[in-house]
């Protein structure tokens, strides 16, 4: 076993034992979706009505709070007190592991292909809009006036997809917390010098990992939020939500 994969080994181990990596993912997520229902809120109070703007925007802040939140975790695990760990090494700073000690869903754990992986939901995980419930989402689909457009049928279908995608993002960062949370601590460390490694390479910043495994189930959020504002701003202008869409859809033509 080479000494970077020893020593990563070592980490998870510590930090497995010392944290609740499930419930400080679940206080992460919770932060990234309450910013971005208050933002796509605030923007509402200011009278931008359209979801196109509102929901994409919301969206990409909710993003930027779940690196924030990530931040201040690390700090929160690496507090300033412990910053002696620099000049030691690193079999002393996590003495009291083995290595055959370490939890095997730590390194099994599943990750999006292409680069995307446990983020939930990343990165962007959550509902941004109150109204946004599945449930009368899906009674409204069956409902709906056989005159509407298709493409009016069509945005009530993918603001329900919006919602499974969302829950299932922040579903699978949950899942996948010791794996994410337990990576991107590791190259905190790394970069920070606590764990001592000549092989440069494999520093990569916690940041730069973050993004890496973070980015895919962000686009498709993104991608589906924009696509949804376009198909309500097309058959529904006056709707400001998904509750006031499927109202508008169940509408008879008069």
């Amino acid at each position: 076993m080479n000494p970077t994969s020893a020593d990563e080994n070592r980490f998870d181990t510590w930090l497995i034992n010392r944290f609740s990596l499930r419930f400080h993912m679940g206080v992460v997520l919770a932060c990234t979706s309450l910013s971005g229902v208050f933002t796509n809120w605030l923007m509402y109070q200011y009278d931008v009505k359209l979801i196109l703007v509102r929901y994409p925007i919301a969206v990409t802040v909710s993003y930027f709070i779940f690196f924030v939140m990530l931040r201040i975790w690390l700090s929160y695990i690496f507090p300033r007190h412990e910053s002696t760990v620099r000049s030691q090494s690193s079999s002393n700073y996590f003495s009291g592991f083995s290595n055959s000690n370490r939890v095997s869903d730590t390194s099994t754990s599943p990750s999006f292909e292409g680069g995307g992986g446990a983020s939930g939901g990343g990165g962007a995980s959550g509902s941004y809009e109150g109204n946004l419930g599945s449930t009368s989402a899906g009674s409204a689909l069956g409902s709906g006036s056989d005159s509407k457009s298709s493409n009016g049928g069509a945005a009530i279908l993918v603001g329900i997809i919006l919602i499974a995608v969302i829950m299932g993002a922040v579903t699978f960062f949950m899942v996948t917390a010791p794996h994410f949370l337990g990576e991107t601590a590791f190259q905190f460390a790394l970069a920070g010098g606590m764990i001592p490694t000549s092989k440069k390479a494999l520093q990569r910043g916690w940041l730069s990992n973050a993004f890496h495994e973070s980015w895919l189930p962000f686009v498709i959020i993104l991608l589906l939020s924009a696509l949804f504002g376009q198909l309500v701003h097309q058959n529904f202008p006056t709707a400001t939500n998904l509750h006031e869409v499927i109202e508008q859809y169940q509408k008879p033509v008069s």
